[in-house]
């Protein structure tokens, strides 16, 4: 992307969650190579252009790479527990899409893609200024639905045909968190699929807050209903002795009980406790949970 004029130390790791400035145009492009495939080609705002204007095909990643991202952004499945079934990303026929909120709430993203368009939609204030109670699930998503399922009135879309370098394989959980389910890989790495969650304690496993880690900074996402974000509490100690995991003063579940999904803590700063049934402390961790700009 033209846009992106520094090298990766001046943006850092945030660039990968989209730390640097770009347009509508070139973002809602670089997606439009998941669209063709993982082929790359310049954005044109008319059809004739001239001979030698550059811009020509450019693979920027495999077929097979494309077809999985395309697969996990068009997964309605998915995201229903973030989102629900009946959401603003749910459109008529098959599409791709992933939605943003940049810092400060100041601009807020959908872009997505079916078979024969790409579009994407920013909401924002062209002063710069923040905006209230809007995020890109809510602001601009609404948008890109009514603009796909209008596209496709008449045609719906179809979903990408499967590149024969890519292979289905059923993933099996242990324990089983989640049903077992069907997941694309590239051929040659789906040598493992089954996937192990939660790791046994030892007899003489010293009692230690295993999640979160200590000094956890948790930024909730403005996108995501708070309802729906949780945070996962997982403690280990031996096997003869019984604790319980304490937010401050609050149990978190049964004492016994060692790991727990909870609702994400207001913001502020939070001790995360694992004491014994008598009250005595044996570990404990501290959690920050930043606020929600407004």
């Amino acid at each position: 992307m033209s846009s992106v004029k520094h090298d990766a130390e001046y943006y850092g790791y945030g660039l990968a969650l989209g730390g640097g400035d770009t347009s509508l145009l070139a973002l809602t492009n670089a997606y439009r190579a998941f669209a063709n495939g993982g082929v790359w080609s310049a954005a044109h705002l008319q059809i004739e252009r001239s001979a030698g204007d550059g811009g020509g095909p450019v693979r920027v990643l495999s077929a097979e790479a494309s077809f999985i991202v395309s697969d996990m952004l068009s997964d309605s499945a998915a995201r229903a527990s973030t989102f629900g079934l009946a959401s603003p990303l749910s459109t008529r026929s098959w599409a791709a899409v992933k939605t943003g909120t940049s810092k400060g709430m100041r601009d807020n993203w959908a872009i997505g893609y079916t078979e024969r368009y790409t579009v994407g939609v920013w909401v924002g204030n062209f002063s710069g200024a923040p905006m209230w109670d809007v995020s890109g699930v809510t602001g601009a998503a609404p948008i890109w639905r009514e603009i796909i399922d209008h596209l496709h009135a008449d045609q719906p879309s179809r979903a990408p045909r499967v590149p024969a370098g890519v292979v289905q394989r059923e993933v099996v959980f242990a324990p089983a968190v989640e049903p077992s389910r069907k997941e694309w890989f590239v051929v040659g790495t789906e040598s493992s699929t089954k996937i192990t969650t939660v790791s046994m304690p030892t007899a003489e496993a010293a009692p230690r807050v295993l999640s979160p880690a200590d000094g956890t900074v948790i930024a909730p996402d403005p996108d995501i209903p708070a309802t729906r974000q949780s945070m996962l509490v997982r403690a280990e100690a031996p096997q003869a002795t019984r604790v319980c995991l304490k937010l401050g003063a609050r149990s978190l579940a049964s004492c016994g009980v060692r790991e727990a999904m909870v609702k994400l803590p207001a913001p502020g700063r939070h001790q995360i406790r694992l004491e014994t049934t008598e009250g005595a402390l044996l570990a404990q961790a501290t959690v920050e949970v930043r606020g929600v700009p407004r």
